[in-house]
């Protein structure tokens, strides 16, 4: 899951609604030296902490999505941000997991108890 959601942001620039988190304006471009270029979408991609510490975890029966990067805040703060969804999975990629992790899961679980 942890996964996924480092795609949509990184690779896919979009928000837990399938929506685009926002893009690198003309400051930008000029204070990174054309690393990141003005009107390309965001990849939440800078020194690689909060991308690689992206976690899904498990707490009290839920699945909890972050970072452990100490820059949260101050990233979900940005006011170019369109979006601050940027934890958890898209529905295409929930329906995927849903699919191809849980309901096999799942069903091995009910023929056990049902011992079918």
């Amino acid at each position: 899951m942890t996964a996924l959601n480092r795609d949509q942001l990184f690779k896919n620039s979009e928000d837990i609604f399938g929506n685009a988190i926002g893009f690198y304006s003309p400051a930008t471009q000029i204070i990174t030296g054309g690393r990141k270029k003005a009107g390309d979408p965001y990849t939440m991609f800078d020194t690689g902490d909060f991308i690689r510490q992206l976690f899904a975890r498990v707490k009290n029966e839920e699945i909890v999505f972050g970072s452990d990067d100490s820059k949260v805040d101050k990233i979900l703060g940005n006011r170019r941000l369109l979006s601050k969804s940027l934890f958890g999975l898209t529905d295409k990629n929930l329906r995927n997991i849903i699919s191809r992790e849980i309901r096999p899961l799942y069903l091995k679980f009910i023929r056990k108890e049902l011992k079918i």
